[in-house]
């Protein structure tokens, strides 16, 4: 069975307009991921696995690595504390092209954390 290609520049819908496919390509996030407390990934895009790097650090690690160390990482944090999640700020880094390092900020306990990163992909 042979496969074929669509090929657009832009996309349209029938009532929302239209949109320029590089827009979509360049927008779009091309790695997120969502953590428990232990480092378990329970939803991600881009992702293959989580790391506990130490209390309240989390490393995610890529299927398909950034072209080159200049992208964007981000991240939040939050804490289950019985029916309620309290917020905390986190730091997100990335120094190499496979990983994106989260650390919640002002506190040493574990998280569930989400991360996310903006770039070109190898």
């Amino acid at each position: 069975m042979a496969l074929g290609k669509i090929k657009a520049d832009t996309l349209e819908h029938s009532t929302a307009g239209s949109l320029d496919t590089q827009y979509v390509v360049n927008g779009s996030a091309k790695q997120w991921w969502y953590s428990g407390t232990d480092a378990s990934i329970s939803d991600s895009f881009n992702t293959s696995s989580g790391t506990d790097v130490g209390v309240g650090i989390y490393r995610a690690n890529f299927t398909n690595s950034f072209v080159n160390v200049f992208w964007a990482g981000s991240g939040s944090g939050f804490i289950n504390t019985g029916q309620d999640r309290k917020g905390q700020y986190s730091s997100a880094g990335s120094s190499s092209t496979g990983t994106l390092l989260l650390q919640i900020g002002a506190t040493n306990t574990d998280f569930s954390g989400h991360g996310v990163g903006h770039g070109d992909l190898a």
